[in-house]
């Protein structure tokens, strides 16, 4: 038989959205497969039968998906940038609701890291059994730029710390999760089943981490893997967004807030790459194609979101002032609608490379209300 600790693991008292992606897990309740030892796990077995509650849980006003919460400092951290108080009554209901959120329970990561304590905060509106180093690593931001949280920060902060693989670098959900033997099962087709450290996640625990000196170990570590992901062509993967661009836009605010300069070699690659995909309208996209054929890199349609990436990182860089920064932030501006908003039908967020793409409703507005707000931060100072 399994062990106990697998058998029992559906017991728990605490949501676990098994995995957050029902469809990709039902073909292969539906074959039937049998630990050693135990029996079948066809659709009659209790975890089969609490997927269809997942997606009725995932659904919000009839739209299955639409429960999932965005990244949840994404649209609340670039507020204060763009000129908003940081004690607005708006940003602080926001930095309270996120506090609430909290992940304050052991989750199946303790498998790997027993004794280290819980903190975070999940991808999901309720799904405590997996929190994920890339949004707690953002979110442990917002409420500290509000003045709220100390003591969730310092455990979310803590918890993203010690989920550092090996390696040097972070995964989402998991430490060392790099079992790449499990793709020649013949029901693991779909997208992926491992969680290797990647570059995003990895520039986002950096850009949290680094400005505390207690976590100087760390992050020297983290910082040797993700100098060492990057690319030939200077730009680095995006395991979360499409694609490089959006992994060059997240590792370069890394590398700054581990206090490497603008004229490190690493920056520039990342800015010769950026400069080389640049849209001659100022603008930046890349199609998920880039994904199987590099020579999509950093071409395609362009997107509001895309292009705020690659300013974050032009930014970072030290190009604020460059021409470059300015006509992405040209035309960030002259695509904004009369409300405020931005058109962007094009798939920029990454579930599972190829076989689960994401439109994000929100990547829209924030990225661009990041990327412009610390342009205007970074030019006033």
């Amino acid at each position: 038989m399994p062990p106990s600790s697998i058998r029992d693991w559906q017991q728990s008292d605490k949501p676990s959205r098994l995995p957050s992606l029902p469809p990709a897990l039902l073909p292969l309740l539906r074959s039937r497969p049998r630990l050693p030892g135990g029996p079948a796990l066809g659709v009659g077995h209790p975890l089969a039968q609490h997927v269809p509650d997942d997606r009725r849980q995932l659904a919000h006003d009839g739209h299955p998906g639409h429960g999932r919460a965005p990244p949840p400092l994404d649209p609340l951290e670039p507020v204060p940038q763009p000129g908003v108080p940081p004690k607005d009554p708006a940003l602080r209901r926001a930095g309270e609701w996120l506090l609430g959120e909290e992940v304050t329970v052991p989750g199946d990561w303790a498998i790997r890291k027993p004794d280290l304590p819980p903190g975070g905060w999940a991808f999901e509106f309720e799904n405590d059994l997996y929190p994920d180093v890339d949004d707690t690593a953002v979110v442990a931001l917002a409420p500290r730029g509000g003045g709220l949280g100390g003591d969730a920060v310092e455990r979310g902060l803590a918890w993203t710390a010690g989920m550092q693989s090996r390696n040097g670098g972070w995964g989402a959900f998991d430490v060392d999760n790099e079992a790449l033997w499990l793709y020649k099962l013949p029901f693991c087709d779909f997208g992926k089943v491992t969680d290797e450290p990647s570059a995003d996640v990895s520039a986002h625990a950096l850009e949290a981490l680094a400005p505390d000196s207690r976590y100087a170990t760390e992050v020297e570590r983290g910082l040797d893997w993700l100098l060492g992901e990057q690319e030939k062509d200077g730009s680095w993967f995006g395991r979360w967004g499409v694609n490089h661009v959006y992994g060059t836009g997240a590792a370069l605010p890394a590398l700054a807030a581990c206090g490497l300069p603008s004229d490190h070699p690493a920056m520039r690659r990342a800015v010769s790459w950026l400069q080389a995909v640049q849209q001659p309208d100022g603008s930046f996209g890349e199609d998920i194609r880039s994904y199987a054929d590099p020579s999509w890199r950093g071409r395609g349609h362009p997107t509001p979101s895309q292009t705020a990436w690659a300013l974050l990182g032009y930014v970072a860089a030290g190009e604020a002032e460059s021409d470059a920064a300015t006509r992405a932030a040209d035309w960030l501006c002259s695509e904004q609608l009369a409300n405020g908003d931005w058109h962007e039908h094009h798939y920029t967020g990454t579930g599972f490379p190829l076989d689960f793409m994401i439109r994000y409703h929100l990547y829209r507005l924030h990225f661009p209300l990041m990327a412009l707000g610390r342009l205007r931060e970074r030019l006033a100072a």
